[in-house]
């Protein structure tokens, strides 16, 4: 899985769920955008469309669509 691969080789920790995340659009949940640095071997998360499109071409990020939907906080 993506914890175990960043726990063994990236040299992340494991501090167990955060949260959860929904597979298709439910009432009130808005889209969780992904993007991807294959420099960085980096992923950036977001709420924001903006955001999310301003990653990819100033930080060198590549869009990766829609990871899921969430409740905003």
């Amino acid at each position: 899985t993506q914890i175990q691969y960043a726990v063994v080789h990236l040299g992340y920790g494991d501090e167990g769920i955060t949260g959860y995340i929904y597979a298709t659009q439910i009432c009130g949940a808005e889209p969780l955008f992904r993007a991807y640095s294959p420099s960085a071997k980096d992923h950036f998360y977001t709420m924001s469309i903006d955001e999310n499109n301003n990653a990819v071409p100033s930080w060198g990020y590549v869009d990766e669509g829609i990871e899921g939907f969430i409740f905003p906080a």
